[in-house]
């Protein structure tokens, strides 16, 4: 899977910028979370870093549908941003209150300005209504690996 494409999203490959529906689900078992929409855009250079943004936010039940609707928007004028390599919202399976909202992007540069937008200010307030205080990650992905690495090291070869 060099193609940086997640097992949820080998099957739309074909389809690069996508939006793709609700109610996507993993039926492996492998995953924890239930994917609401996905958004891939453009892929970034071997080896070159992505900055990363994780939000977690609870919500109460009765407003568990105008936030998925509100971030699914953020998710659609997202993709006209310099710098977006897709983000995902997913849904925790097992606390239907829970949501997770990640972002990919190919500089800090582009995150940084991301954090200066207009839409940047419509998801903080976004998480200032939530049912519990959320938590925002911003990671840096230095590199990343695929089936080639689990194969090496399966088979015992130096990594």
């Amino acid at each position: 899977m060099s193609s940086g494409i997640s097992y949820l999203n080998r099957r739309h490959a074909g389809w690069p910028g996508r939006s793709i529906s609700s109610n996507t689900f993993a039926k492996t078992g492998l995953f924890d979370r239930h994917e609401i929409v996905t958004f891939r855009g453009t892929g970034i250079a071997r080896g070159s870093g992505v900055i990363q943004t994780v939000l977690k936010i609870k919500v109460s039940p009765n407003r568990m549908n105008d936030l998925v609707q509100a971030l699914k928007s953020l998710t659609v004028s997202a993709r006209a941003e310099h710098g977006l390599i897709g983000c995902t919202l997913y849904q925790e399976v097992g606390d239907e209150t829970a949501l997770r909202f990640i972002e990919d992007w190919q500089t800090e540069d582009d995150l940084e300005n991301q954090i200066r937008s207009n839409r940047y200010t419509q998801l903080l307030a976004l998480m200032e209504t939530a049912a519990e205080l959320p938590s925002l990650e911003f990671r840096t992905v230095a590199q990343t690996r695929g089936l080639d690495y689990l194969q090496a090291v399966r088979s015992g070869a130096k990594t």
